[in-house]
């Protein structure tokens, strides 16, 4: 019995480190896996690269829709004018900047 036991142990060891950045369920507990050092950056890239053309889409699935309304709400309530500027830094796909440049004919 002891020997299955350790089996059973290495198998999750084994999974855990195939799926370091995933939840896995080890010994009846949830725990966490997270990468670390050069991976993780290259990890981040993959994942982003992965998600950047269905940016959008995602967005839409996600808040059902709802982030084009918010994204209105918030350009009606900064009530910008055309000699005013704005800078949509690392905020996704820049929608957001083109809505206000629609908006105040820029």
């Amino acid at each position: 019995m002891k020997g299955a036991t350790a089996r059973g142990k290495q198998k999750k060891r084994a999974h855990a480190a195939r799926n370091r950045s995933a939840v896995g369920v080890c010994t009846g507990r949830v725990s966490r896996y997270f990468i670390q050092g050069p991976e993780r950056s290259l990890a981040a890239r993959r994942l982003f690269s992965r998600l950047a053309p269905r940016y959008d889409l995602v967005n839409d699935a996600q808040s059902a829709g709802l982030h084009r309304l918010w994204k209105r709400r918030l350009l009606r309530g900064m009530e910008l004018r055309p000699e005013q500027r704005l800078l949509d830094l690392a905020c996704g796909t820049g929608d957001l900047a083109w809505r206000a440049a629609r908006r105040t004919r820029a």
